[in-house]
């Protein structure tokens, strides 16, 4: 069922939650238009032939293949956002694809930066995707790059990078992981202003056991 904002409000859903499911998506900023002076109805309007609701999590998967780096690249187009109601499992499926493909980004940037120290290798391979998937996006959306805008995304990832970076050095044993996966969400979202969510821990697990996965 497509997104519909009126409907939402009436359910009882938050400005919030719509807003942080909204920003997930990386192209609609919900509380831009509303301070723009967007009406419910035109947001209502401009969001309903946008979302199709998935089918599992196969195809979850392959929404999560389209949202990562090589993905936007290739298709040259932004994928329909995740249902308001998606089912843990496919978001679980879909983060795994975004992850999945992002997985040749994450080892060049951790390889580029390994002379460094494990530290600045952990946050080299978080902020080459987000810089880069920043690029990609404008490019579609706008038909151009705001490249300030593309160096803050890659700074944002290095500085959740670094923060998982050091906790995953000095925490040692089966401590690492679970601290790894609090300060990845922690701070990402301390970045934003605001406290994570129970969902994001997932995806930060998810992230890190596909990073490990991969430089095994």
């Amino acid at each position: 069922m497509p997104f519909n904002l009126e409907r939402a409000l009436k359910e009882g859903t938050s400005y919030e939650d719509i807003a942080r499911y909204l920003a997930d998506t990386h192209w609609f900023n919900l509380q831009k238009a509303i301070q723009d002076g967007a009406t419910n109805e035109q947001i209502a309007k401009f969001l309903a032939p946008q979302e199709k609701p998935t089918k599992g999590v196969g195809e979850a998967f392959v929404a999560g293949l389209g949202e990562s780096v090589p993905g936007l690249a290739i298709m040259g187009e932004l994928p329909s956002p995740p249902p308001m109601k998606e089912t843990m499992g496919e978001r679980v499926a879909r983060q795994v694809g975004t992850v999945a493909g992002d997985i040749p980004l994450f080892v060049a940037g951790g390889a580029i930066a390994a002379p460094a120290g494990p530290v600045v290798s952990t946050a080299a391979a978080m902020a080459l995707p987000a810089g880069l998937r920043k690029v990609l996006i404008d490019r579609i959306q706008k038909g151009d790059i705001d490249a300030v805008a593309a160096i803050k995304e890659a700074a944002k990832g290095a500085v959740i990078g670094v923060a998982t970076g050091v906790v995953g050095k000095f925490i040692p044993g089966i401590a690492k992981i679970p601290a790894e996966i609090a300060a990845m969400t922690t701070v990402g979202a301390g970045l934003e202003g605001r406290l994570p969510t129970a969902r994001e821990f997932v995806d930060a697990s998810i992230v890190l056991s596909e990073r490990d996965s991969c430089l095994s």
